[in-house]
């Protein structure tokens, strides 16, 4: 979903009805979760979807996208654990 409360949402049911998985799918949902607060949107839904990319979309994309935004989530459990 493309809605902050759902992703917000997803957030809070990974971590009390699937506490055992650890952070991996924890820190997918935060890492989509944040992408939705930067954007308001998935930018690598675009093309798809049939979307005009902001200026700010395509340097998330050129940058990594997705990948960089996970990496910075488990980045952070790490120090925080």
């Amino acid at each position: 979903s493309e809605n902050l409360c759902d992703q917000d949402h997803a957030v809070r049911l990974f971590h009390t009805r699937m506490p055992e998985t650890g952070h991996q799918n924890i820190d997918h949902a935060k890492a989509h979760r944040q992408i939705i607060r930067d954007f308001g949107r998935f930018p690598f839904r675009n093309d798809a979807l049939s979307r005009t990319n902001s200026k700010q979309e395509t340097a998330f994309l050129a940058g990594g996208g997705y990948g960089d935004v996970l990496r910075r989530v488990q980045e952070r459990t790490k120090i925080s654990a």
